[in-house]
């Protein structure tokens, strides 16, 4: 029996992102994952915690006993005094989850150790589900040159993540001894080490028990990192040199997230095996996550969530007019919603962008029905026509 999956997607209060929330927790369950949603939120006063837990209550719990909430205290102006840095709700978020809900380090949590948590964002959305053993998955991992085993399953001293492009900027941005407060092992890491299991972020994959332990370190490791690097990938960077303190080498896959059109090291591989079928692939070629964080523009199709409209999620508004399959040949060029023109750059362009606009705006779709369904009573509108331009011509 394979351990029981907990999906925990860190988001902070700030105008109540509820529309994104739906969005992860509706197409988890859409998308065949097994385990609980659990979107841990932080707040930042008695009257912001009330407002979260009464619209969890009002727009999702009611859709799925599988999807829950847990609040935390506002960590992003408390950790280091004056300073604000809002991703440090990512870890301290994380390890509160872990100490509260499943009870590390007492004995409670126990029972708890070999269950799998995966840590995601909240625009990363589950299209192909994950598992705990990946020895008959399609994947795309990252090659390495160590002695660490080539591991398939997650279970202790055997955590995954999705390569991401940074480099071990995450060490060498850093000082290595301040950081840690002491002596590491980060210090003496080799290259190919560093590179190979170490340029992670979300998904992280891991069993609770080595969770709990890496997330005591990132917590402990993010206000120094931050003061050495004072930027976005702070907390990112955190991560990975807890990891590596603890030496706890992770599988890194290529396979797990496809994001950014313009980028390597992500999913785009099974993309392109997809050759004229990216808007109907099979299921195994497509990626697990799509993290939909760029814009995704082909011809005049478009789509960006900071463009989409905030009541999308709603009995009232329509869905979005959805592309036809061929629309990766109709197409070599882009038009902005303001009407610029732009030509593609890389021969890969058009189909990345076919496959992002195919993927996504269907399954947005999918989760506004959902929401309608279980909403709106009969009176919902259904009709397929919202679109970023005026006209699609």
């Amino acid at each position: 029996m394979a351990p029981s999956i907990i999906l925990s997607f860190l988001l902070d209060a700030h105008h109540f992102k509820i529309g994104r929330a739906m969005f992860f927790s509706i197409m988890s369950l859409k998308s065949g994952q097994l385990g609980n949603v659990t979107r841990v939120a932080s707040c930042g006063n008695s009257h912001d915690a009330i407002t979260v837990k009464q619209l969890h209550e009002e727009q999702i719990s009611i859709m799925s006993d599988r999807f829950s909430l847990h609040i935390t205290p506002e960590y992003s102006k408390s950790v280091t005094p004056g300073k604000t840095f809002k991703y440090y709700n990512k870890p301290f978020g994380a390890l509160d989850f872990l100490q509260n809900v499943m009870k590390f380090p007492t004995p409670e949590s126990e029972k708890h150790e070999n269950t799998i948590v995966m840590l995601l964002d909240p625009d990363q959305m589950i299209i192909r589900p994950f598992t705990n053993d990946f020895s008959t998955s399609t994947e795309v991992w990252k090659p390495y040159n160590t002695k660490v085993p080539k591991r398939i399953k997650v279970e202790h001293g055997s955590p995954f993540a999705q390569q991401y492009g940074f480099g071990i900027q995450w060490k060498t941005k850093v000082n290595v001894t301040y950081v840690a407060n002491g002596p590491s092992r980060v210090e003496n890491i080799t290259f190919d080490e560093a590179r190979g299991h170490y340029v992670i972020g979300p998904p992280y994959i891991a069993t609770a028990k080595d969770m709990y332990k890496i997330t005591q370190k990132w917590t402990e490791f993010v206000p120094r990192v931050h003061d050495e690097y004072p930027h976005l990938l702070a907390e990112m960077f955190a991560y990975c040199f807890a990891a590596a303190h603890l030496n706890l080498p992770h599988r890194v896959a290529q396979s797990f997230m496809v994001s950014d059109p313009g980028a390597g090291g992500e999913g785009w591989r099974l993309i392109h095996e997809m050759k004229d079928k990216v808007c109907t692939p099979p299921q195994n070629l497509n990626p697990h996550i799509l993290h939909y964080c760029q814009r995704y523009m082909l011809g005049k199709w478009f789509i960006n969530k900071y463009r989409l409209r905030k009541d999308f999620m709603s009995c009232d508004a329509p869905l979005l007019r959805e592309p036809p399959p061929d629309i990766a040949k109709q197409y070599n060029y882009q038009i902005t919603p303001d009407g610029e023109r732009r030509e593609f750059k890389m021969k890969t362009g058009p189909s990345r962008h076919a496959y992002m606009i195919c993927a996504l705006i269907p399954r947005l779709n999918q989760a506004a029905r959902y929401y309608k369904e279980h909403h709106c009573k009969g009176k919902a509108n259904y009709d397929e026509t919202y679109i970023f331009h005026s006209e699609m011509s």
